[in-house]
């Protein structure tokens, strides 16, 4: 966890914690990965994006 706040929120507990609660509210992958890449516009070839989000597909494959 602090190496993606570090690394993709700016060392802001806060920022990840408020992306994360949006994440929760999410219905789909799909809306999650809109979020990330055209609203945050997060680079997808980034080894901490793609670790992180990762982690956020096993997150909706799980429900």
């Amino acid at each position: 966890m602090f190496r993606f706040r570090r690394e993709l929120f700016g060392n802001s507990a806060t920022e990840m914690t408020d992306t994360l609660n949006l994440v929760e509210a999410m219905s789909s992958l799909s809306e999650a990965n809109d979020y990330f890449y055209n609203d945050l516009e997060w680079d997808a070839s980034n080894p901490e994006v793609q670790d992180f989000m990762d982690i956020i597909a096993k997150h909706f494959s799980g429900r």
